[in-house]
């Protein structure tokens, strides 16, 4: 429930295990002859700031809009192609690879390698030449550094030669005990083909870094050794290395003074070594703890067998309970090794990428990927770690105030569906279906609403208000009067979806007014008219709002019952896409609800339906949560199962047929993307409790086991956070609430329902048990 493990290394990436400090990630393949450790650094991107020049949207804008408004939609498509141009974010880089090459005999015995979720810490364990070994890798937080523990259990028995290398621009160098790397990156990695890389641009290259490391042993001896490092005949060795990247701010150029990172770097090693292996892993282990102990969840199974074996076992989901138990677990783990207060935000990678040209940058994709890495971080009790999206939201609402401005002539700050390190707010892609979608500032600035609701901290909204208002003062200036008076947004999109021109047949992505588009538009502004009331600050943006609301419509539904996509009857050339956008209201928003809006709901609820179940990894997440959000455990359940396909070597099944898991439980697309971890256990959390709805007099409410499957009869969940600041515990068996315990920040009153029965409730500040 709490550990991966295998038993054989990793001969793949896909298969090794990732660690991490929300910083500095590593993946460790746990080899006993050669051992690989891949490391990422969260500020190693590609490029420096910028702005982006060559768009003509200002001055075609009109002409799109009036094309639209003839129903002219591929022409539209088009002419908007044409006023959007090719531009894009930057990437995300790997730093560099460990190697260690291991002398003794090639005979290995009781191999084992796992991942302890609890604990954070990657050990390997087997028997060679008479002798026991135990490898153990940590990231810590506290220590800033990596570090691995390799032992024996008999005195000389460790003897390896180390080295480093990686595939950025490099130099790596030896000196006693001590290696070091030191590197850079391309001045501009857009993605496009190595061909594409500039290493420098006017004799001015990217992020510089410095990677340095000690070796202490324990008996034995280390010395320099053609180029390596080499250690004999030792009976432990400690391996620290800390990572120092010149990066300085998201609107500042990076520092060039390597020595002053080299410094930087030897501080935190000897810091590291001062404490020594058993001080920095109690260390490491208690703040790691201290968060994934948070929460818990207990669905009453229990698989002993390794890890890959289980994914690869045929079964039905309701016969799966320990995996969702296991990947549940593992999902918390990895928002907590990638995401920490003052860290980047988590990528469409976490931190985890080993390739110089990753699939899709692995940048901050912001219409949908972005933001559910961050699903589970409020209701599974990880809000801490949800701080980075916060400050990137903040930063954002600075970097977007220019392509509000030069392409739109629009107040505020807007952000389209890509970003980066840098705070890249304009356009990604060269197509309209990806690039065209200046509403992104909408979605993130849900996040930053949802965290008051949660946790109740009217400071943290006071706070964040000028970037909610900031968002909407753009939205305000982006739309227009369409002919019935209504106020749309044109050209819209409905992110990376098409459908088929009635005119023309032709496929097309730009209309008048999308459903996702409307509901972002109307949330976001009652979202700032509330926040206001709440900290006094009404003024002329929420004047403005308050005129501008009633005229949104909402989403329109068609003759078939499901919510029109693009705002009119039109065909779809892929009815199962990935995306489900137009139902964004159902989930992660609370527009649509069985009492609020309620024809919609059920148009989003035969939306999804016809939408299918088996998609890619991260978008069968979000069917996991939408149809939580339409109380069907059951059907959440069946899409959790094809979640957990077995993708890669473990079933031989080639990219593009379809998402899964890879053997270490990484989401596959495929390839990766780690939203489809977040999204399956935000899920999870919905199955088990949802407070979005609210009373008619506005109080909270909590729904108990709303979407619960007939294959989880009975389990507990203890730190599940809902919203009004509350945590609950509770149990359950034979498919019905046992144990209720709720834990308040202050007196309140709400209502509680479970098993189709409300209840009023008044919490007194502290535990409230309230039943069993």
């Amino acid at each position: 429930m709490h550990t991966l493990h295998y038993r054989k290394p990793a001969a793949s990436w896909a298969e090794a295990l990732p660690l991490g400090n929300g910083r500095i990630g590593a993946m460790v393949f746990g080899g006993v002859e050669r051992e690989r450790v891949q490391f990422n650094e969260d500020t190693l991107w590609s490029g420096r700031p910028g702005k982006e020049t060559g768009y003509r949207i200002r001055e075609e804008i009109g002409r799109v809009r009036e094309l639209l408004r003839e129903g002219r939609y591929a022409e539209a498509n088009a002419a908007t192609d044409a006023m959007t141009g090719a531009h894009d974010s930057q990437s995300y880089q790997p730093a560099g690879d460990l190697h260690l090459r291991f002398d003794g005999a090639t005979e290995v015995g009781g191999y084992r390698r796992e991942l302890d979720l609890a604990t954070g810490l990657h050990r390997v364990t087997f028997q060679r030449g008479g002798a026991r070994q135990e490898h153990t890798g940590l990231v810590s937080a506290p220590h800033q550094v990596f570090a691995l523990r390799m032992a024996a259990d008999r005195p000389g028995r460790l003897s390896f030669t180390l080295d480093m290398d990686s595939c950025m621009r490099h130099a790596f160098a030896v000196e006693g005990d001590a290696f070091r790397l030191t590197g850079q990156l391309p001045r501009d990695n857009r993605g496009r083909g190595a061909d594409c890389i500039a290493w420098e641009i006017e004799g001015q290259g990217g992020i510089r870094y410095v990677m340095k490391g000690r070796v202490l042993l324990e008996g034995g001896r280390c010395e320099p050794c053609d180029g390596s490092l080499r250690v004999r005949d030792a009976e432990a060795a400690l391996i620290l290395l800390a990572i120092r990247t010149g990066f300085v701010s998201w609107n500042r150029e990076p520092s060039e003074d390597v020595a002053a990172l080299e410094a930087d770097a030897d501080r935190q090693l000897e810091r590291a070594g001062a404490l020594g292996w058993e001080g920095l892993k109690a260390a490491h282990v208690e703040e790691h703890g201290a968060l994934y102990r948070r929460m818990t969840l207990d669905l009453g199974a229990r698989d002993e067998r390794p890890t890959d074996e289980v994914l690869a076992a045929p079964g039905d989901p309701a016969d799966r309970r320990a995996l969702v138990n296991l990947l549940f677990n593992y999902g918390r783990y990895l928002l907590i090794a990638c995401s920490r207060p003052g860290t980047q935000p988590a990528n469409l990678q976490g931190i985890w990428n080993e390739l110089p040209l990753p699939p899709w940058r692995c940048n901050y994709t912001t219409n949908i990927n972005l933001e559910m890495n961050y699903w589970p971080a409020e209701p599974c009790n990880l809000a801490a770690c949800a701080e980075p999206l916060f400050t990137f939201a903040r930063e954002l609402a600075e970097s977007g105030r220019r392509p509000a401005a030069e392409l739109y002539g629009a107040r505020g700050w807007c952000l389209h569906h890509n970003s980066d390190l840098w705070r890249y707010a304009y356009t990604g892609g060269s197509k309209a279906q990806h690039a065209f979608w200046p509403v992104g500032g909408a979605w993130v600035g849900q996040h930053l609403w949802e965290h008051y609701r949660f946790s109740g901290d009217a400071g943290f909204l006071a706070d964040i208000l000028p970037v909610l208002k900031g968002a909407a003062a753009f939205l305000l200036d982006f739309l227009v009067e369409d002919a019935d008076g209504h106020l749309v947004t044109s050209p819209s999109t409905s992110p990376e979806n098409r459908f088929l021109d009635p005119g023309t047949g032709e496929k097309a992505s730009v209309c008048v007014g999308s459903a996702m588009d409307l509901t972002l538009v109307r949330e976001l502004f009652e979202n700032v008219l509330e926040a206001s009331r709440i900290v006094g600050e009404p003024d002329a943006v929420t004047r403005e709002i308050e005129a501008a609301l009633p005229r949104v419509p909402l989403p329109k539904i068609g003759t078939d019952g499901r919510l029109l996509e693009f705002g009119i009857e039109a065909e779809e050339p892929q009815p199962q896409h990935r995306h489900i956008s137009h139902l964004y209201g159902a989930y992660p928003g609370s527009l649509f609800t069985p009492e609020r809006n309620p024809e919609l709901y059920e148009a989003c609820r035969r939306s999804l339906d016809v939408r299918g179940d088996k998609s890619t990894g991260w978008a069968m997440g979000w069917r996991v949560a939408m149809w939580a959000r339409f109380l069907d455990g059951d059907r959440a359940l069946r899409v959790l199962g094809g979640l957990m396909t077995p993708v890669g070597p473990c079933a031989g099944i080639e990219a593009g047929s379809g998402g899964g898991l890879y053997p270490n439980l990484f989401d596959a697309h495929p390839p990766f993307q780690i939203d489809g971890n977040f999204g399956a256990i935000a899920g999870i959390a919905e199955m088990l409790l949802q407070s979005h709805r609210q009373t008619a007099d506005g109080r909270v409410r909590l729904d108990l086991l709303p979407a619960l499957p007939r294959a989880w009869p009975e389990g507990s969940a203890t730190g599940l956070r809902a919203r009004g600041g509350l945590e609950v515990d509770l149990a359950w068996r034979d498919g019905h609430v046992a144990r209720l315990e709720i834990r308040a920040g202050r007196d309140t009153d709400i209502a509680v329902h479970a098993d189709g029965v409300g209840r009023d409730v008044k919490l007194r500040e502290g535990a409230n048990p309230l039943i069993g």
